[in-house]
């Protein structure tokens, strides 16, 4: 082929140069867009925004937040928390009234309970219809505990400490349990808390100081064995059936879930044995709180989302609870008082975990 043939080849094969070069160009440009799109879906989406300060508490305490989570964080807290039903015996307890609406009787109406994570009460009998909305009446509440008894205290005069008609008396005593009797005898300053204030309700969290050994029929009996269990509950009934013949209501507040991990196994061990005791002695109502603070997989969590908020629940003890922590806490007692003794009892400053 002479050099003039070649050159009219080369002219005739540029127009599928071009071509090939284009596609080539087009899978090339695809190729990075669909990199582009797989590395953005599997980027994961930050859990925590930007931080900010405020303050969320009944004290100067000022806690750490970041902004509103998306509604669908919110919806998922609503929907997938199961709450345990609290606990207690079917036979009927009607103390004295003395001035004081709460009662366990079914009413045709029911108290503005508006929590979505609350669970509501149904007794075994009927009390004829109310012809109006109930009242609170004149109630005198005493709320014993160790120093985590306090923190459900301090949350429950935050959210109804102002209540017309309400006396909320906190006598709770920090590193006090049932099983150092010796250090503080719960038995008798109980006694003298019912003689003084004749309470209509007795409010009681105890137990995070109780995992420790006691002496049972003059031996050493060490947490958690069987001798230890069967003298433990003894105590407990012993503080129920002390509460309800002085004539008050009681409602027995489980120890919450912990961060050490075989601490919490106690606790949970010890809330078994409070719900025990509620389910034979009439007028004590045992009520869980271990789910409130557990996440979406039943796991301890230190901080959560409160009314939106990013805020840490407990101290770094994993035990204690922080100002927001003491609020939800507070709340979730009080909207559950309203709905277990059937008195409209609100919460005056809400505080909720609307998310994880």
């Amino acid at each position: 082929m002479n050099r003039l043939d070649r050159r009219a080849t080369r002219r005739r094969s540029w127009p599928l140069r071009v071509l090939l070069l284009t596609i080539l160009l087009s899978l090339m440009t695809s190729g990075m867009l669909l990199a582009h799109t797989d590395h953005q879906a599997s980027t994961p989406i930050s859990q925590h925004p930007s931080t900010t300060s405020t303050s969320l508490s009944e004290t100067s305490t000022t806690q750490s937040v970041t902004s509103i989570p998306t509604s669908t964080t919110l919806v998922a807290r609503v929907t997938t928390t199961t709450m345990e039903k609290p606990i207690s015996n079917p036979v009927v307890f009607s103390p004295p009234a003395r001035g004081c609406n709460m009662h366990t009787a079914v009413t045709s109406i029911e108290p503005p309970v508006t929590d979505t994570t609350s669970t509501s009460v149904t007794s075994t009998t009927d009390a004829p219809p109310s012809a109006s909305p109930p009242t609170l009446g004149h109630c005198t509440v005493l709320q014993i505990g160790d120093s985590v008894g306090n923190n459900l205290g301090y949350g429950l005069w935050n959210e109804t400490g102002s209540t017309p008609g309400l006396s909320l008396i906190l006598k709770g005593k920090a590193s006090t349990g049932l099983s150092n009797s010796w250090y503080y005898d719960w038995t008798a300053h109980l006694t003298d808390y019912l003689h003084q204030y004749r309470p209509h309700l007795v409010i009681i969290s105890l137990g995070a100081n109780d995992e420790q050994g006691m002496i049972v029929a003059g031996r050493a009996q060490q947490f958690p064995s069987s001798a230890w269990r069967a003298e433990y509950l003894k105590h407990v009934l012993t503080i129920d059936r002390l509460a309800t013949k002085a004539g008050a209501q009681v409602l027995w507040v489980g120890m919450p879930i912990m961060g050490p991990s075989g601490y919490s196994d106690g606790m949970k061990l010890l809330n078994s044995i409070y719900a025990d005791a509620a389910r034979r002695t009439p007028g004590v109502t045992y009520l869980s709180t271990w789910s409130v603070f557990s996440n979406h997989a039943g796991q301890f969590q230190a901080s959560a989302y409160v009314n939106g908020a990013y805020s840490s629940l407990r101290h770094t003890d994993g035990i204690h609870f922080s100002s927001p922590g003491q609020a939800v806490l507070g709340t979730f007692a009080t909207r559950q008082i309203a709905a277990i003794f059937h008195v409209p009892l609100i919460a005056h400053s809400p505080a909720s975990i609307t998310g994880w």
